[in-house]
């Protein structure tokens, strides 16, 4: 019920978008791996994120997938800042999140659900969760829409690094894939359009719940972005050899064992551009520059932090936008600092042709070491920050 209202909400918003009512005929599945078919999970219909197939005029939902994001954005909302999450103390956190969400998906949502339900529970903190997935949903179907609108015959968003397929392997196939990732980024992010339509339209009728919508997006697409990832880099770093990768600077011993480990990290991200760490810090700068002033202002006269009290902030609704951008805008930059990793990795594994070449000139290879930073470094640069 959680899921299927917050894509009935999300479903809402684009259909009011208006390029989207040029379109003659759209329909949205929601899959459940749990009870699909061997032949629907074998056909071009399965995704393990969210796609558009633009001659059936459907996006397909994985709804294991969104129950994922939901389980993780429960977790995370057990703080009510974000440089409170226990989760962002070190890589081991992220890591450990990760694998109890993956050994029993269900049970452990239900658990975090049963939670929310108590008589002791905030309704609104529950009701806040709900809204911030539909937002969510509203970004990846919002992605899906530019594809019709677009006229591409199919696209896929949020992929991820598949355990039972081996590694990629061929320098060229590796090179071409980052670049191309890199590369379709340019294009209009349709999915920014919709968000920033979706809240420009409902601070015309409401401006605090305008606010409220661009701080849930921003708590949202912050934890689907880092959970996605250092789920990514748990099968990763299982099939390189770690069974059970606890900090990411454990990758700088790793990728420096030999030059085809950064060809194998083209695996990372994926056969089409689903890096959704990147796209969702994109969207968030792009909606906040449309939706605030803050980018506007003098470097001396902004901040990322809230000047209010909590206390001030919990008595004081006019308050409540100041601490709600504050959060956002955190959110924003840990993105940003945290994304160190996966831009080395993506540089480098482009440059691994030119590397190899300059070996063979050179007769040998050289020790190459890259140091990578965990998500404990990234907070404190974070903290660092005016």
């Amino acid at each position: 019920m959680v899921v299927s209202a917050a894509v009935e909400h999300a479903l809402g918003a684009a259909a009011s978008f208006a390029p989207a009512q040029s379109l003659d005929e759209l329909h949205l599945c929601l899959l459940n791996p749990a009870v699909a078919s061997p032949e629907l999970m074998a056909s071009p219909f399965f995704t393990a994120g969210c796609q558009a197939l633009l001659d059936e005029k459907i996006i397909v939902l994985n709804e294991q997938f969104l129950l994922e994001i939901e389980a993780a954005m429960r977790s995370f909302a057990q703080s009510d800042s974000l440089l409170g999450a226990p989760f962002l103390k070190n890589d081991a956190q992220m890591f450990g999140l990760v694998r109890r969400i993956d050994a029993d998906p269900a049970r452990y949502l239900a658990r975090l659900r049963r939670q929310a339900q108590r008589e002791t529970a905030d309704a609104d903190a529950e009701r806040h969760l709900q809204h911030e997935l539909a937002m969510v949903a509203l970004f990846f179907i919002g992605h899906e829409l530019g594809h019709f609108l677009h006229g591409h015959p199919s696209g896929e968003f949020a992929t991820f690094v598949d355990p039972d397929v081996p590694l990629e392997s061929r320098i060229e196939d590796a090179v071409v894939k980052l670049c191309r990732h890199v590369d379709e980024f340019e294009p209009t992010q349709w999915a920014n359009r919709v968000v920033v339509a979706h809240l420009t339209g409902l601070a015309k009728q409401d401006a605090a719940a305008s606010e409220r919508g661009l701080y849930g997006l921003a708590r949202g697409l912050f934890v689907a972005a880092i959970y996605t990832w250092y789920k990514d880099l748990d099968v990763f770093a299982r099939k390189m050899g770690i069974d059970a990768i606890a900090d990411t600077r454990q990758l700088n011993t790793m990728m420096m064992q030999g030059r085809e480990r950064y060809i194998h990290s083209a695996s990372l991200f994926g056969e089409r551009h689903r890096f959704t760490w990147l796209r969702a810090a994109l969207a968030l700068e792009v909606v906040m520059r449309a939706r605030t002033t803050w980018f506007d202002l003098a470097p001396e006269a902004r901040s990322i932090w809230c000047a209010h009290s909590t206390e001030a902030v919990a008595n004081d609704p006019t308050l409540r936008g100041a601490f709600w951008l504050a959060e956002s805008l955190q959110r924003y930059f840990l993105l940003c600092v945290s994304m160190d990793t996966a831009v080395k990795l993506a540089t480098v594994g482009c440059s691994t042709g030119w590397m190899l070449e300059a070996d063979r000139r050179r007769g040998g290879p050289q020790i190459f070491i890259m140091q990578f930073m965990g998500i404990d470094d990234a907070v404190a640069r974070v903290r660092q920050m005016r």
